[in-house]
């Protein structure tokens, strides 16, 4: 690693001899024990931490208790977050997102990617075992698994990805599935609109010409005209809802008036 050969070519004080020391017998130690009782011999807390989490992530799956305790021990910084995001990459299951998620909920300034990679993950497995208001409800439960300290737009960006995964996918992009859960239907039903938005705007770009034009020549651009062409000319598959009429329009102004098809 770039990392120990700048500490290997350095002069350094005996304190800091001994830790590079600790840090190189760490990483050649084959027994995850015994290298994280070399990363915890190190005085350095950044550099502790670093050996600690490089240690973690070659082996949380084996070993997630020991891994999960080493986390826990480290001092509050940036190595402790990344530390558990590590964690829970390893020990990520995708039929049982339990433990994983709990590791997510102590990583810090790297809670939402820890969660954005664990739900992608449990999402794939859900798509691929149950009906489309089995993925909904399901995936619903595990967004309760970030618990209440969540960012404010946690539930937005999860339902999102959920959404955009399925935008050039079956089933179709049905907002009536949102309907169903009542804490999460506001969240679901704008994550939905803005995975929509996505894989239009990717699609147009990538599009002929000719399909650009015909798509354009719909109107008026709302679910009932659009859906019929955008599964045509795009794979997208879309359920004629009103609540997708308002990102049709826009994507629909943005892309096909004079200025936004410049």
């Amino acid at each position: 690693m770039i990392l120990l050969a700048l500490l290997a070519c350095s002069s350094p004080t005996d304190g800091s001899h001994n830790d590079i020391a600790a840090y190189l017998d760490a990483s050649h130690q084959s027994d995850f024990t015994k290298g994280l009782e070399s990363c915890f011999r190190i005085q350095s807390i950044e550099q502790r931490g670093e050996c600690v989490a490089f240690q973690v992530q070659g082996g949380a799956r084996n070993h997630p208790q020991k891994a999960q305790k080493a986390c826990r021990q480290l001092e509050p910084s940036l190595w402790k977050d990344e530390c558990h995001f590590l964690l829970a990459e390893g020990m990520t299951v995708a039929e049982a997102p339990e433990a994983a998620a709990e590791a997510c909920r102590e990583a810090g300034r790297y809670f939402q990617p820890c969660f954005m990679h664990l739900l992608n993950a449990h999402a794939g497995h859900l798509r691929s075992t149950r009906s489309p208001n089995q993925v909904i409800e399901a995936y619903a439960s595990a967004l309760e698994l970030a618990g209440p300290t969540a960012p404010a737009d946690f539930r937005h960006r999860a339902w999102s990805l959920l959404f955009r995964s399925e935008a050039q996918d079956a089933p179709a992009l049905d907002p009536s599935h949102c309907e169903q859960l009542p804490t999460h239907g506001p969240a679901c039903r704008s994550g939905l609109r803005e995975a929509l938005s996505r894989a239009l705007t990717k699609a147009m770009r990538e599009a002929s010409p000719a399909a650009q034009k015909k798509a354009c020549a719909v109107t008026p651009p709302d679910a009932k005209q659009l859906a019929p062409v955008l599964d045509q000319l795009f794979d997208i598959h879309i359920k004629e809802h009103a609540v997708l009429d308002a990102p049709l329009r826009q994507w629909h102004h943005q892309h096909c008036t004079t200025e936004g098809s410049k």
